[in-house]
């Protein structure tokens, strides 16, 4: 574009436009006919301003309808061109704008897209299952690991309600706990129950809640779950085990006591305690060293039983049996057989 006359005024209009206009494109041509403005505009994400001397509300229509960002007339003296200027620096401001907005936006949808596909990688391989339910109990998402755990596909569970598939003697339980956390938001119930596997079988389950329906990320309570069959079976094996060497202990026909490596009273019997003269409390907390009990050798001597216990222990190296001496107690003497065996701390229960 130019002037026919650069006075000084003038001159000085044009230095601000020259100033406005850096980093614009700028040309001059005849005005556009038809499909031309169209052809003007094949980058979309350039603002175009159309500047006329020869524009009418007809030409301002149809151009900003194919896509002219702005639309200006080539009226008044010098000062138009800072108009001009004006109008182009706030098109170009606003284009730098949206370009920051839709850089942020997508650098956003990228990172949101990544931890997407990280959390769906790592649900997938989790051991765990996690669900999530509406507030009424329905299944809302599961996770894909559902079928290993369950032998249910996610689709044939979406949208049950999740303690249809509880045992009727846990399911009471279960759904007060699930209320209350419905109630209170800030309680986190950790529940063990039985749930039906496809094979029709009952599996046992411990699930941690947390409520999050008032969260617009989640919008729903989020259920984390392990099978716990295994570990329930163990559990109930090592109580059975403890109670079993429990009961041996009782009935064994003279005083026991079971002592760790470390010298520790773990466990005696009644008659233990009558020959130590001391509560069976008192035995177990005890150590072997602090007990009145001296060991009488082949020719009488008398020394202190641990002493003399580990002694042998040390020297043996191994399991021993049948070894007989007489042990000095509060209550008198008594004649006694050892035997010593490494136990590990969950065959006795400790």
């Amino acid at each position: 574009m130019g002037v026919g006359r650069r006075g000084r005024t003038t001159g000085g209009y044009l230095g601000r436009v020259r100033r406005r206009l850096r980093g614009a494109v700028r040309t001059h041509r005849r005005r556009p006919r038809g499909r031309e403005f169209a052809d003007l505009r094949d980058d979309e994400e350039v603002p175009f301003i159309l500047y006329t001397s020869k524009g009418s509300e007809d030409i301002a229509s149809e151009a900003i309808s194919l896509g002219v960002t702005d639309y200006l007339a080539k009226r008044g003296g010098p000062e138009r061109f800072v108009r001009l200027a004006h109008r182009i620096e706030n098109v170009v401001d606003a284009n730098r704008a949206t370009e920051v907005v839709e850089r942020t936006r997508k650098q956003a949808r990228t990172t949101v897209e990544r931890e997407r596909a990280r959390f769906q990688a790592l649900i997938k391989r989790s051991p765990a299952l996690t669900v999530l339910l509406d507030a009424e109990g329905h299944l809302e998402y599961i996770s894909p690991s559902v079928e290993e755990v369950t032998g249910y596909e996610p689709r044939e569970l979406r949208g049950e309600s999740g303690f249809e598939y509880v045992h009727p003697e846990d399911r009471e339980r279960l759904y007060r706990e699930f209320e209350r956390s419905i109630e209170d938001p800030d309680y986190r119930p950790t529940v063990k129950y039985r749930f039906r596997h496809a094979d029709g079988r009952w599996v046992n389950f411990e699930s941690r809640g947390v409520n999050r329906l008032d969260d617009p990320a989640v919008e729903g309570f989020v259920v984390n779950t392990r099978d716990v069959t295994d570990r329930e079976r163990t559990e109930r094996r090592l109580e059975h085990e403890r109670h079993l060497s429990a009961r041996m202990l009782e009935v064994a026909p003279a005083p026991t006591l079971v002592v760790d490596g470390n010298g520790k009273v773990l466990r005696a019997n009644r008659d233990a305690a009558e020959a130590f003269e001391m509560r069976r409390s008192e035995l177990t907390r005890s150590s072997a060293g602090d007990l009145e009990a001296s060991v009488v050798d082949a020719n009488g001597g008398i020394e202190p039983s641990t002493e003399y216990l580990g002694a042998v222990a040390a020297a043996s190296g191994r399991e021993l049996h049948g070894v007989e001496y007489e042990v000095e107690v509060p209550a008198g003497r008594l004649p006694t057989a050892m035997a010593t065996r490494k136990i590990t701390a969950p065959r006795l229960g400790a």
